[in-house]
């Protein structure tokens, strides 16, 4: 399971998941009440991202709003 920061850049919270994607079957994407100044869903819209060409990960649970 893993959530992101909001007030980390666009390409740290990518970046996250992208070495997960790398070393997991399965994700699980995780979004707490404090974004930090980002819109409702947006952290886990990138942490998606993050897991667009991931060479292991096969399940990702947690949706963006």
């Amino acid at each position: 399971m893993i959530s992101g920061a909001g007030d980390r850049r666009d390409e740290d919270i990518r970046q996250q998941t992208e070495i997960l994607g790398d070393a997991f079957d399965q994700v699980v994407l995780y979004q707490d009440q404090c974004q930090r100044g980002r819109a409702d869903g947006e952290v886990l819209a990138l942490l998606h991202e993050g897991l667009k060409n991931a060479r292991r990960t096969s399940e990702v649970r947690g949706n963006p709003r």
